[in-house]
């Protein structure tokens, strides 16, 4: 399948199907009064003149020079540095093909290039179809209005999340106890429906400065194991220099294009504390495995800073610095900030002394291994930090998640 630009010659074609799908689509949703303006004629001199304008297109779909459908595209003059899909029809007999999909992919990538944070669009109530589409691609609820005498609901797509496609599809839901997956991802939707990613990232790193380059958001992402009989770590947020590893949903690699090359992985805990023996090891822990993910991630070159951030509720960071250590990992994270080289390094020989769970360059036999190699080489660009879902909280304007987590975030 060609996806390309429509230019003049084709928009006829194009408005033939725009007027057909509209009135078909629509039909009994608005009014028939507004149905009746939507005539071939007007709307072919409305879309030739579309495309004129500056950072408007429109995409067309083909397959053998036959044309199947389109998305039309322009500026949101609501919503900073976000791409606006205007319009996406597709002919009867090809829907259901994925040619919808393609198309919504194939402008996400145009966005991206053009350096757009995200891609917005709106349906009205009812049409059904199209919002399976939209949220089953990962758009996030944004919020409702009425428009032609009908409810209508605006949706969003952050062009650089990644993650696991079943936890983004409940993100509209609400929470049912300390579920802290969930509430992470509430919480990154509202950064960004506010375009305040850049925050989010200073808050999660303590760092000040701005970053070089496009910031880049994984919601329980997966960067690749590098140990043998353990699967891959589902981390709960990832953020800075990252990109889709391969045609994975949920695989993450190293951008090492982006210029902010710096990343952070983050781990949340709310009611729940940190497991040990996550994987057929009495010394393994999650914060621990984290840690390990993130220093090879980065890879045997690596130029920035790797974070580790920690998110839990105000209380346990409260007890960590009071020095009671109430929960396991405020425990791990005292003895990590007090040596991480020293403390690290002990509970990799540990590891590799029980034998059960080697670095993957060695099957069967943990020898002298090119991953513990660059852990040792990047430790010293770890920075660990501890943020609390009050501090995240607080930069964002939605008084309904706070009154979630607040109804949730009592001591049993």
């Amino acid at each position: 399948m060609d996806i390309r630009l429509l230019v003049e010659k084709e928009i006829d074609e194009m408005a033939e199907l725009y007027v057909k799908s509209w009135r078909a689509t629509y039909k009994g949703i608005i009014p028939d009064k507004i149905l009746d303006t939507i005539t071939l004629d007007r709307f072919s001199k409305i879309w030739k003149e579309y495309i004129t304008k500056e950072n408007n297109g429109i995409f067309g779909a083909f397959e053998n020079d036959i044309f199947l459908g389109f998305g039309a595209f322009t500026p949101d003059e609501e919503m900073e540095d976000t791409l606006y899909l205007d319009s996406l029809h597709i002919k009867d007999e090809y829907k259901g093909k994925g040619v919808g999909t393609k198309i919504i992919n194939h402008l996400k990538e145009y966005a991206r290039e053009k350096e757009y944070k995200g891609v917005s669009v709106s349906i009205m109530i009812g049409n059904d179809r199209a919002r399976n589409l939209y949220t089953k691609l990962g758009a996030v609820h944004l919020n409702d209005y009425t428009n032609y005498e009908t409810k209508c609901e605006k949706l969003y797509w952050d062009i650089e999340i990644l993650g696991n496609g079943k936890l983004l599809d409940r993100a509209s839901k609400e929470l049912e106890g300390a579920d802290e997956q969930l509430l992470v991802l509430k919480i990154v939707e509202q950064y960004i429906k506010g375009s305040k990613l850049n925050s989010l990232y200073q808050l999660l790193t303590r760092k000040e400065t701005n970053p070089k380059d496009i910031i880049k958001i994984g919601i329980e992402a997966q960067p690749l194991s590098h140990r043998e009989k353990e699967g891959n770590t589902y981390l709960d947020l990832a953020m800075g220099s990252i990109k889709r590893r391969g045609n994975t949903e949920s695989g993450i690699e190293l951008d090492t294009n982006n210029e902010e090359q710096d990343f952070v992985f983050c781990e949340a805990k709310w009611k729940s504390d940190l497991s040990v023996g996550v994987s057929k090891c009495s010394i393994r822990n999650q914060l621990q495995r984290v840690i390990e993910n993130a220093l090879i991630f980065a890879g045997e070159n690596f130029k920035g800073n790797i974070f580790v951030t920690l998110i839990t509720p105000e209380l346990y960071k409260k007890h960590y610095e009071l020095g009671l250590n109430t929960r396991f990992y405020s425990c791990k994270y005292f003895e990590y900030k007090g040596n991480i080289r020293g403390t690290f390094l002990r509970e990799l020989d540990l590891i590799k002394e029980l034998g059960v769970i080697p670095f993957n360059d060695k099957k069967g036999v943990e020898r002298k291994s090119k991953y513990r190699e660059i852990v040792e080489k990047n430790l010293d660009k770890l920075i660990l930090n501890w943020v609390t879902f009050g501090e995240l909280l607080a930069e964002i304007s939605n008084d309904i998640l706070k009154n979630e987590y607040e109804k949730y975030n009592t001591e049993e």
